[in-house]
């Protein structure tokens, strides 16, 4: 099936957060992402709404991960650079329908959980997917203004984390409340003038709460921190870590505690 001008002004709206939200969809590109794509959607964990691909590389995908998706379009690759995000477009996207996730405090009350105040940064975002994937972190709890994790950028910084990481939006204030009201686990900051994070007894429960690229965590926000925390810096011409970078090291500091 070929694409009409409308069709790929529609695929290329779901650039915009928008239309994404307006929809229920959003747009994945490449072949490693909309791989995973195809899996989760097979296991019906996923819900793929319309697969488009460079009729050269159709063959390249299992029969069996495409008998579940109602539209499958082989499209040219001029066709895919009119839709693509990419100064270099992929030979393949997906269009998936926005999962909806319910926060559960019950779920993360016995675990750690990243909160990310303001994130701005679409790369920094998909990064801290990225990495609290890797060091087993399920949950991420982000305020509302906090950039929109379908954002492209994001998506394909995440390396395929955005599929396995559950990743909720709430009014952190209210969220802070309800999880210091219901147990006793402790609320990490990260701050400049924070205690040594090497020096710390860290639990392998509650909330590691990470501010904004700039302006660091609000200040209606400290007040529910019970441990600041901080990385030294052992140059004394070295800038701040970004928050993608820091949030890698305190994951690698908690987790390293467990082995």
């Amino acid at each position: 099936m070929s694409l009409t001008k409308n069709q790929i002004k529609y695929f290329h709206s779901l650039q915009e957060k928008k239309f994404r939200q307006e929809h229920n969809e959003f747009l994945v590109e490449g072949f490693k992402m909309v791989n995973e794509a195809l899996i989760l959607n097979f296991h019906k964990q996923l819900k793929i709404k319309t697969l488009l691909i460079d009729k050269n590389f159709l063959s390249q995908i299992e029969k069996k991960f495409l008998s579940n998706i109602s539209q499958i379009f082989e499209i040219s690759s001029q066709d895919i650079e009119k839709i693509s995000s990419f100064k270099t477009p992929q030979t393949i996207a997906a269009v998936i329908e926005i999962p909806h996730k319910t926060l559960n405090i019950k779920e993360i009350e016995n675990s750690l959980t990243l909160v990310l105040d303001r994130v701005q940064d679409p790369g920094n975002l998909g990064t801290i997917l990225r990495i609290a994937d890797y060091f087993g972190f399920q949950n991420i709890v982000a305020s509302l203004d906090t950039v929109d994790i379908f954002n492209s950028k994001t998506i394909q910084s995440s390396m395929g984390a955005i599929f396995r990481v559950k990743f909720h939006y709430s009014e952190l204030t209210q969220f802070l409340t309800n999880f210091k009201t219901q147990n006793n686990s402790e609320i990490y900051g990260t701050f400049l003038e924070g205690e040594n994070i090497y020096h710390k007894n860290l639990q392998q429960k509650g909330l590691i709460l990470l501010g904004n690229e700039s302006a660091g965590i609000s200040q209606e926000l400290t007040k529910f921190i019970s441990q600041k925390i901080s990385i030294p810096a052992f140059s004394k011409e070295a800038e701040s870590l970004n928050v993608a970078m820091a949030t890698a090291v305190v994951c690698s500091e908690f987790k390293r505690r467990t082995i």
